[in-house]
C-alpha cells in the first residue's frame, strides 16, 4: 500500500480526480484510504494540499481587497499576478487559482524528485560508480567530528559528481504528463 500512497502516485490520482470530476467520491476515498493505512508520506501530502488551499484562499482574499498594504503590493507571487492580470473574473476564482498554485508547487517537487530517484537508482545499482562518486566526494569533505558539511563551490568543481548529475538529468523525463489547454469560452487555434 505504501507504493500506492507515495507522493508521486497520490499526486497523479489527485490530478486524475480533478480532470474527471464526474467521480466525486474519488478524492475523499483516497484521503480515507490513506488515513486508514497510516502511510505517513501520503498523510503529509494530503495535509500539504489542504494547507496549500488555505494559503491560496487567504492570499487570494488579501489581494482581492482594495486596501492592500504597500509592503504587500511589492511582494510578487503567482496569486498576485493572476489577481492583478487581465483575466476574466471567472478565471480568478479560488479553485482556478489553486489549480495553478498546485501545478507550480507540484513541478517544484515532482520533477527534481524524479531525477533524484533515477540518479540514486543508477548510482546504487553500480558499485563502480558508487565507489568513484564516494572517492570524488571524500576529496572535498571537511574533516569535522560532526560529519561532513560540503561547500557548494567545492562540490561544483567535482567533475565526476557533475557528470553523474548531468547524466541523471538527461535521462530523467522533465515532464511526465502534458498540461491540458482549456478555453471554455473561446476556441484555441494553434499558432495564433
Amino acid at each position: 500500500m505504501n507504493a500506492f500512497c507515495s507522493g508521486h502516485y497520490t499526486w497523479k490520482m489527485v490530478e486524475l480526480h480533478k480532470q474527471h470530476g464526474k467521480y466525486p467520491l474519488w478524492g475523499p476515498l483516497l484521503s480515507y484510504i490513506t488515513e486508514k493505512t497510516g502511510d505517513k508520506s501520503a498523510i503529509d501530502f494530503f495535509s500539504f494540499l489542504n494547507d496549500m488551499l488555505v494559503v491560496t484562499r487567504d492570499t487570494l482574499s488579501l489581494f482581492s481587497t482594495p486596501a492592500v498594504d504597500d509592503e504587500v503590493k511589492d511582494e510578487r507571487s503567482i496569486i498576485q499576478a493572476l489577481v492583478q492580470s487581465n483575466l476574466r473574473p471567472d478565471e480568478k476564482k479560488l479553485m482556478r487559482v489553486y489549480d495553478d498554485v498546485r501545478t507550480v508547487t507540484g513541478a517544484a517537487f515532482e520533477t527534481p524528485a524524479a531525477a533524484m530517484r533515477l540518479i540514486l537508482f543508477y548510482v546504487y545499482s553500480n558499485p563502480t560508480i558508487l565507489k568513484k562518486l564516494r572517492t570524488d566526494l571524500a576529496s572535498v569533505a571537511p574533516q569535522e567530528p560532526e560529519g561532513p558539511v560540503f561547500d557548494l563551490t567545492s562540490l561544483e568543481q567535482l567533475p565526476y559528481l557533475t557528470a553523474v548529475i548531468t547524466e541523471g538529468l538527461r535521462l530523467s523525463p522533465g515532464v511526465a504528463a502534458r498540461q491540458a489547454r482549456n478555453a471554455p469560452n473561446r476556441e484555441l487555434v494553434y499558432d495564433k
